[in-house]
């Protein structure tokens, strides 16, 4: 059944209208990261569910991953030597030549239906396939003159261009607007809405390690942006240096894409209780939403003397579900009740039947927190 959903014609349609706006999101020099992951955790349609590694087209993977000058240089490459091949294969009539060309033209077409180069084997064979159609051309004195390199680079670019102009004015539907960044080592996403002046900053932790927290992550980001408020979220893992680097891909976010202004953090899992204690420790953090936080280290063992040392009060709502393994419904009051001496406003909420992932719930919970953020933007 999942490879009948792969080639449904539709979802192959919808993923390449996305790829094409990733390429037009980042011309020059692509994401950098796996054009499937990024698709499907933050691209692919909320009512869709398919998973992909990659765009399922070489050009439009190769594009949006490296960038339009990478496929540029790619197609240009193609096209030379398929139209070398071909030329020589006319002037010495030899079929060694016009098998070669054959080959390197089936690639052409078949990689705009699939993913090759991502295969050792095939990309090995065909990158053997090009040197040796070079070899040839260069052997019978065939080498292309002046205006065949030409035609080629200009077909390369018509291409490319295409490309962009198509990702381009599909984009100008959505007002979302996408970039791709890395932070002290840390793949990151940020989402806002058209070219709106940014008022404030929201920043998503996720647990890196809970693949559905990723591969959902569209439906949280898409509820907290609104107007002049970009997302900007990142999976995080709750090892011993999680915390420290939750810590400085906040601050060093905040400074580069904030400008220091207002800021809320929304985490979950081990991003949760990041959050909080982030919340806890950096001035101008005005909301938190913490879902599925532990009542753990160092929280639960705050005492009087460390209340008063705390920096910063901002308004917190703790949201857990009463199903999950790893956490017990008390939790909830345990960190509203930390809360609480810490003089903090904090509203709590435990959702039924579902766990610290919220599962079904988490569209109207994310529209719920989306609602609550916009009360101060307001």
């Amino acid at each position: 059944m999942d490879v009948v959903h792969d080639m449904s014609i539709h979802n192959r349609i919808v993923l390449w209208q996305s790829v094409c706006e990733m390429c037009a999101d980042s011309p020059l020099f692509g994401i950098g990261r796996s054009v499937g992951d990024v698709y499907m955790a933050w691209r692919q349609p909320l009512e869709r569910m398919q998973r992909y590694s990659t765009a399922v087209n070489d050009y439009l993977t190769i594009g949006a991953r490296y960038g339009m000058i990478v496929l540029m240089l790619w197609m240009f490459v193609i096209i030379l030597v398929a139209s070398g091949l071909l030329r020589t294969a006319r002037v010495k009539c030899s079929p060694v030549m016009a098998a070669l060309a054959a080959g390197v033209f089936s690639y052409a077409t078949a990689a705009m239906f699939s993913t090759f180069y991502t295969t050792p084997f095939l990309s090995i064979s065909f990158t053997v396939a090009l040197l040796l159609g070079v070899f040839l051309i260069v052997r019978n004195g065939l080498c292309a003159g002046c205006d065949h390199v030409m035609k080629a680079l200009f077909m390369a670019l018509a291409v490319c261009v295409s490309i962009l102009v198509f990702g381009m004015l599909s984009r100008a539907d959505d007002r979302l607007r996408y970039s791709y960044f890395c932070i002290n080592g840390i793949d990151s996403v940020m989402v806002r809405k058209g070219v709106d002046e940014v008022s404030s900053v929201v920043i998503f932790l996720f647990d890196k390690k809970e693949a559905s927290l990723e591969f959902e992550g569209r439906r949280s980001v898409r509820n907290l942006v609104g107007d002049g408020r970009p997302v900007i979220a990142a999976g995080i893992t709750s090892d011993m240096n999680g915390y420290e680097c939750a810590r400085r891909f906040v601050c060093d976010a905040w400074v580069r894409y904030g400008r220091n202004m207002p800021l809320t953090l929304v985490g979950q899992n081990c991003g949760g209780r990041f959050a909080i204690l982030l919340g806890l420790e950096l001035d101008g953090v005005r909301k938190v939403a913490s879902i599925g936080a532990y009542a753990t280290w160092p929280m639960a063992d705050l005492s009087p003397s460390d209340c008063q040392k705390v920096k910063n009060r901002p308004e917190m709502w703790i949201i857990n579900g009463d199903a999950d393994w790893h956490t017990d419904v008390s939790n909830v009051t345990a960190l509203k009740e930390i809360c609480g001496r810490l003089g903090i406003p904090c509203r709590a909420s435990v959702i039924p039947d579902v766990g610290n992932s919220l599962g079904k719930r988490r569209q109207p919970i994310m529209e719920d927190i989306g609602r609550w953020l916009s009360e101060e933007d307001g």
